[in-house]
């Protein structure tokens, strides 16, 4: 018998993946929106005590691919907020990048690209490594 992941075993986590890749630019807005949003609720619940949010409270996935496409700016203000605040909030952020749509949103608006850029880690795929 092969040992599961401690996630795994979890009989109280209804999901691991969410039902729906999400792709539209109306979807991408509703859904960020939405997570900011019980993000929020849940930091008003605790207020600072973030030993008690993270014992009590799912750890949170959010992954993007093809990042930033179809990213609305009110999308894109929600991501930044998640992202500033992920640490204390217990989300942990996989943003895959797709350069060109970088390269168009950093000449719209540099500071917000900056913003989220300096709250990751980036790493970048070479010849396929």
């Amino acid at each position: 018998m092969v040992d599961m992941p401690y996630l795994v075993k979890q009989t109280t986590t209804s999901r691991i993946i969410d039902t729906k890749i999400w792709s539209s630019q109306s979807e991408i807005e509703s859904v960020i929106s939405t997570l900011l949003l019980r993000l929020t609720n849940l930091t008003q619940a605790y207020g600072n005590d973030h030993v008690s949010r993270l014992k009590n409270e799912t750890v949170r996935a959010l992954a993007i691919t093809d990042f930033p496409s179809n990213f609305s700016d009110t999308a894109l203000r929600d991501l930044q907020s998640i992202i500033r605040m992920s640490t204390s909030l217990g989300v942990v952020v996989l943003l895959s990048v797709n350069e060109q749509e970088l390269n168009r949103l950093w000449q719209r608006n540099a500071s917000l690209v900056e913003e989220i850029l300096s709250n990751v880690v980036v790493t970048k795929v070479e010849n396929e490594r």
